[in-house]
This record gives C-alpha cells, structure tokens and sequence, in this order.
C-alpha cells in the first residue's frame, strides 16, 4: 500500500472510531472500560486492562466482500 493510501486508512479508522464513540457510547465503550480519571485527578484504571473481559468476541455472521474498492 502506498504511503499515502496507508494515511487515509488510518484517518478513516480514526474517524469511525470518533463516530463510534459518540453514537454507541453503552456498545462501543461502556461505562469504565476506558481508562478515566477521579476529581483528584487520579488514573482509574478501565476494565480493558482486565485481560480479554471488557473486550467483546466479533465474529461473522455473514460474507461481506465487496466488489469495488473505495479510493
């Protein structure tokens, strides 16, 4: 992949990830999975960096192949 196609990907990921954020909040990130920080300005730690148990399985539930790519 050339540089600048690697770049869009990676800026499009972002993007998703923004989006997700703000409209699956309870699906995408639920409450204490991310790490925060208290009133004293304490990091408290999420439930990610509890090994796999804040991270959901994905699995296929269907063929999805495009036939055209997006540029």
């Amino acid at each position: 992949m050339a540089p600048e196609n690697a770049e869009r990907v990676i800026l499009a990921c972002c993007v998703l990830h923004n989006y997700l954020r703000m409209t699956n909040t309870q699906g995408y990130t639920p409450a204490g999975f991310t790490d925060s920080a208290d009133p004293d300005g304490n990091i408290v730690e999420g439930s990610w960096r509890q090994g796999d148990a804040g991270i959901r399985s994905i699995r296929q539930t269907a063929q999805r192949k495009s036939n055209s790519f997006c540029y």
